[in-house]
């Protein structure tokens, strides 16, 4: 309101100030006719400066107001993916927490059953990120215009919930094997589970974490950075 006032305060000495232009190049003497004409030309001036001003101080908050919202998506975007990779690395390490060793694994890779329990309910979890990564990858795809390399960050995202589709689909084929392991889940008769659980050589872990180093340095790369 403040700034309104002041506003329309300027407004109205500019305008008295053209009246006064006008009556003096008009009605004044020869020797203030002169007068008159500048404090016309002075006040139109003032008025066209004021008026690009306006314009241009208008196109710059929309401007910043663009880059604001396209910041905060990106930022959505970076935060739902990082929430997403740790939850896979979660399960991936709970999963091993939970898993026996029946002596023929190795050093590195001491895991060799998970229980069907906990298999069935670290599955689930594990649907809910896949599933995640899904929906975010086809926001990518949506407002790619906001991205300069959305069709690489698709590819790496879709990368990564494909990667935890295969453990899931291994999942959903052999879940009715409940009663076929009594000992638990065997890790040799499930590559995909094995992959993602296991360490080092035996690990295909690195299909999923590298597109989402990836995607990670490419949005920290691409974030606008605007100042009033």
């Amino acid at each position: 309101m403040h700034l309104v006032a002041i506003g329309v305060a300027a407004a109205t000495v500019l305008l008295l100030l053209l009246l006064v232009g006008f009556w003096v190049a008009w009605q004044g003497t020869e020797q203030f006719k002169p007068l008159g004409s500048k404090i016309i030309e002075i006040v139109v001036q003032t008025l066209a400066a004021t008026v690009a001003g306006g314009l241009l101080v208008q196109a710059y908050l929309k401007w910043h107001s663009r880059e604001l919202a396209i910041n905060d998506f990106r930022r959505a975007i970076l935060d739902s993916l990082i929430k997403e990779y740790m939850d896979a690395k979660r399960t991936r390490r709970v999963l091993r927490a939970t898993s026996n060793q029946d002596g023929s694994g190795t050093d590195a890779n001491p895991w060799t059953h998970v229980p069907t329990e906990a298999y069935a309910d670290h599955m689930k979890q594990l649907n809910n990120t896949q599933l995640a990564l899904e929906v975010l990858t086809r926001r990518i795809e949506v407002f790619a215009g906001i991205f300069p390399n959305a069709t690489t960050l698709g590819e790496h995202a879709k990368a990564m919930h494909d990667y935890l589709a295969d453990v899931i689909k291994e999942y959903e084929r052999h879940r009715a094997l409940h009663g076929d392991y009594p000992r638990g889940v065997p890790l040799r008769d499930f590559p995909s589970l094995r992959g993602f659980m296991l360490r080092e050589d035996q690990s295909t872990f690195d299909r999923f974490a590298e597109p989402y180093h990836a995607i990670l340095k490419s949005l920290q790369q691409g974030a606008v950075r605007v100042a009033l």
